[in-house]
């Protein structure tokens, strides 16, 4: 067995433990738990077709509650009701249907709540990190040396948000998007953003991007990287556009993306009696008021002050578009495009967050930006490459010092509450 491929399973190992760790010394049915409120609107699709055969009457009693009221039931109409699509669900499937498998072999409560499917959510969501990571970094070696491969991915993930939803909110979408977004840019990549005709990865680039926004709607911006990723000098936006539009590559990449997003439209007739539904009711964007100071910031939320590596992104994709729009406007729109969607959503933190949880699963688009970041710094002089460096570090402690310290929802009062913000940051 290779050296690599022994550090990449004690890496998985260590994380599955810090995960445990984190999980072990919260009771069930707490907020601090693997299955509570978003995270069981994701989960309850699992055990309410595979454990009590999509009979809403079976699960067990005042369960929603016990959970967090992420997802409601109602006993009239025997009709389980979530406003959350069913792609962490699909991502968690393998590890549910094992605990679900090991429950039974044991002896053990096989409710699709006991200890057994909370662990399962960590090993998943450790999993698919590990996977990303891995992937990321085979992808970003073909254009940087190892050494600056490996320190950046790990400056990019120990610093930012997805170090604490992939250990601590396991149950939450991004670090499932995240590895979607791995593939979804490795694919694209493969097929030299489609001028390579191959229909297996046109089948793939439809089943992923289907994927990509049935796990998270707002992800659908990501595919904004047909057109805009990479972006050659000597290539015209109009040139890949002809190349996606082609009938039997558009064809393939809409059959293949509704496929996947055909069972949710199912549920939805089931449970809304229309195929096509908006399940968050009242919550909804507004435009003309966005809250972008908050959410870069604010000390409840704000992007810079969790997982504040991305204000290191931000400033070197300002600092690259400037010498390269063509290659680096993209990051930098996506940024902010990203940040001003965010600041116009009704609860601008998207409820009990960790910094802009938005982004966590944008870094793997960012890693192509800040791994060749990392590569020039190692060539500077040594003071520059010392200065930067020690910066980064501060930047990676202060966030798993957070991480940490953080009890899931800010609780200072206010939303410019800095006391409470340092509180956490002297408490571990």
């Amino acid at each position: 067995m290779r050296i690599s491929t022994v550090l990449w399973v004690l890496f998985l190992g260590v994380l599955i433990f810090l995960s445990f760790n984190y999980h072990g010394k919260a009771p069930s049915f707490t907020h601090r738990s693997q299955i509570w409120a978003d995270k069981a609107g994701y989960h309850v699709y699992l055990p309410f077709t595979i454990i009590y055969g999509c009979d809403a009457n079976a699960m067990p009693d005042s369960i929603a509650t016990l959970t967090g009221g992420g997802f409601s039931i109602d006993k009239e109409k025997n009709i389980l009701h979530t406003k959350y699509t069913y792609g962490v669900a699909l991502m968690q499937l393998p590890f549910f249907l094992t605990a679900h498998f090991l429950n039974e072999l044991l002896g053990y409560e096989a409710s699709g709540y006991s200890r057994m499917y909370n662990w399962a959510i960590d090993v998943s969501a450790v999993v698919y990190l590990v996977l990303s990571l891995l992937i990321l970094s085979e992808l970003l070696i073909k254009h940087n040396n190892k050494k600056s491969v490996y320190v950046g991915l790990a400056f990019l993930y120990l610093g930012s948000n997805l170090f604490y939803y992939s250990i601590d909110e396991t149950g939450m979408s991004h670090v499932y998007s995240f590895f979607l977004f791995t593939l979804f840019l490795g694919v694209l990549e493969k097929t030299n953003f489609l001028k390579i005709k191959s229909n297996r990865w046109i089948i793939a680039l439809g089943v992923i991007a289907g994927l990509i926004v049935l796990v998270r709607p707002l992800n659908i911006l990501i595919l904004a990287a047909f057109l805009f990723w990479k972006l050659d000098v000597k290539e015209e936006i109009g040139e890949r556009f002809k190349r996606i539009i082609q009938p039997k590559t558009m064809l393939l990449l809409l059959i293949c993306f509704l496929l996947v997003w055909l069972p949710q439209m199912i549920y939805w007739k089931y449970s809304e009696g229309s195929y096509f539904h908006y399940s968050y009711g009242k919550e909804s964007f507004d435009w003309s008021n966005p809250q972008l100071l908050k959410v870069w910031f604010s000390p409840s939320y704000g992007a810079f002050l969790f997982g504040s590596i991305s204000l290191v992104v931000l400033l070197i994709a300002g600092h690259k578009s400037f010498q390269n729009w063509n290659n680096y406007g993209f990051y930098l729109l996506i940024f902010l495009v990203l940040s001003y969607i965010t600041s116009c959503w009704w609860s601008w933190s998207f409820g009990c967050s960790f910094g802009m949880r938005n982004l966590a699963e944008y870094y793997a688009l960012f890693s192509f930006l800040f791994v060749p970041f990392i590569a020039e710094t190692m060539k500077k002089n040594k003071f520059i490459k010392a200065m930067i460096f020690i910066f980064l570090v501060a930047i990676v402690a202060l966030n798993i010092q957070i991480s940490y310290s953080y009890g899931g929802c800010f609780l200072g009062e206010g939303d410019w509450d800095f006391r409470e913000y340092f509180r956490l940051v002297k408490t571990l």
